[in-house]
């Protein structure tokens, strides 16, 4: 009987020491297996009112020594939302991360507003904006992770610059150039360069325009009002908004 619990003893202090290890991180182990009454105290300060809001896989966000700080610098998600640089630099877990929302390590329930409560719905490229079936765009803060989907990494979406240089004079807001009434995500269409009023001159009365075939001047002409006022129409020729 001796031998047998100290062999259990001992098969317990091997699964104690492969988890405890130097230098192992415990991500994915569930604590609450041996520390239950220790997980069920745990309710400050960043817990919350009760540690239920968040898992048991406390190696998810605490390294093993001495469990504080948490993460230290070491995002989960770094490679897709850094958190090490730019304006996100060390933001503590629950500055973007909504408690009330429930328990996720996951990287979900983001919160934005909280240091955004402008850009939601005031902010340029918002205004205005609708979503592909044309309902105007608004800012749905019950949705976990609504900011993410056009802005994945915490940043706006990137101008495909190789594609159409946003250098001198074409250097402008987002919707300057985009109908933002089609869609908040452009995909790089809905180019405006007429109702922009930047072109509009141009587009009329640019004597090169009269020289290309079946372009004309004179609203009366093949090519009249609705097709200059379509969209993407000047990238037919200017893709790259140049001659």
């Amino acid at each position: 009987m001796i031998r047998l619990v100290l062999a259990l003893s001992c098969v317990a202090l091997v699964s104690c020491l492969e988890s405890h290890g130097k230098t192992q991180e415990l991500r994915g182990a569930d604590c609450a297996v041996c520390h239950l009454p220790e997980y069920q105290a745990t309710t400050a300060p960043a817990h919350g009112p009760t540690a239920a809001n968040f898992p048991t896989t406390c190696g998810d966000c605490h390294l093993r020594l001495d469990w504080r700080p948490a993460l230290e610098g070491r995002h989960p998600a770094e490679d897709v939302f850094p958190i090490r640089s730019g304006a996100h630099a060390q933001a503590a877990c629950l500055t973007c991360h909504a408690l009330a929302r429930g328990r996720s390590s996951k990287g979900a329930n983001t919160d934005c507003v909280t240091c955004h409560p402008n850009s939601a719905d005031l902010s340029n490229a918002h205004v205005g904006a609708a979503s592909s079936t044309g309902v105007p765009y608004r800012y749905q803060g019950e949705v976990a992770n609504f900011c993410l989907t056009c802005h994945p990494k915490g940043t706006a979406l990137k101008h495909p610059n190789d594609k159409f240089p946003r250098t001198g004079e074409h250097n402008v807001d987002c919707t300057t150039c985009h109908d933002r009434r089609t869609g908040v995500d452009t995909k790089g269409a809905n180019t405006t360069c007429v109702e922009s009023g930047c072109h509009h001159t141009v587009a009329w009365s640019d004597g090169k325009h009269r020289e290309v075939r079946n372009y004309t001047s004179s609203r009366t002409g093949p090519w009249t009002q609705p097709h200059i006022t379509a969209r993407n129409f000047c990238l037919l020729c200017h893709q790259n908004g140049r001659d």
